[in-house]
């Protein structure tokens, strides 16, 4: 069986909505964007790696022109980068590559934003229908590491390469023989939550490198 993932009735009474809040927190890995991790040729051979040394990853949602009042939905982006704060030492980022935010083993298989991501046309009428990706940083910098050797930290080896982490993510998205479509963008936003906010706004210079090429 599976679960079919809908906006919460508001005529129903408040202690009904909470309660179904509830349940669909609860149940939330059965709804939202389905992971893509990038395959070894991929990341490997631009030394795209986590701070673990593994695969980045990333969210996606094509787009659904039905849930949108803008004509150009189908070719309309909103990539979102996820916030996480940064470590700030060889120590702290060990500690991060052992998790979510720094090691894709550990990020969902599936996963919802909501905001200015919201599926639900009536709650975004215009932005729901676009593509939507989720940017997710694993370098533990808002995809702005670039050291060319690792850090060896009491014995484990530690990767600050968020920069071509977020380069071998674009590439992927740009392919034009891909099955993602960025390279037909005619509009795209740059969003993002908390540390994933100071990066949509660095971000603006690499995505111009891209189109140009």
């Amino acid at each position: 069986s599976s679960m079919r993932c809908s906006p919460l009735d508001q005529s129903l009474p408040t202690h009904a909505m909470v309660k179904i809040a509830f349940l669909a927190a609860l149940f939330s890995g059965a709804c939202g964007m389905p992971l893509t991790l990038l395959t070894e040729e991929q990341y490997a051979t631009q030394g795209a790696f986590c701070l673990d040394g593994g695969a980045p990853g990333f969210y996606f949602k094509a787009a659904d022109p039905s849930k949108s009042s803008d004509t150009a939905a189908s070719t309309s982006w909103v990539l979102y980068f996820k916030g996480g704060g940064w470590c700030y030492n060889e120590k702290d980022c060990k500690s991060r590559a052992a998790g979510s935010l720094g090691n894709s083993s550990h990020f969902p298989a599936k996963y919802t934003v909501g905001g200015i991501l919201d599926e639900n046309p009536t709650a975004s009428p215009v932005l729901a229908g676009y593509n939507h990706v989720v940017l997710w940083y694993c370098d533990g910098a808002s995809f702005s590491g670039d050291a060319e050797q690792p850090a060896d930290v009491d014995g484990t080896k530690i990767y600050f390469r968020g920069r071509r982490v977020l380069d071998a993510i674009l590439d992927v998205l740009l392919d034009s023989s891909g099955p993602y479509g960025l390279n037909h963008a005619t509009q795209v936003l740059l969003s993002g939550g908390s540390a994933g906010g100071v990066t949509s706004v660095g971000c603006l210079s690499r995505t111009d490198r891209h189109r140009a090429t």
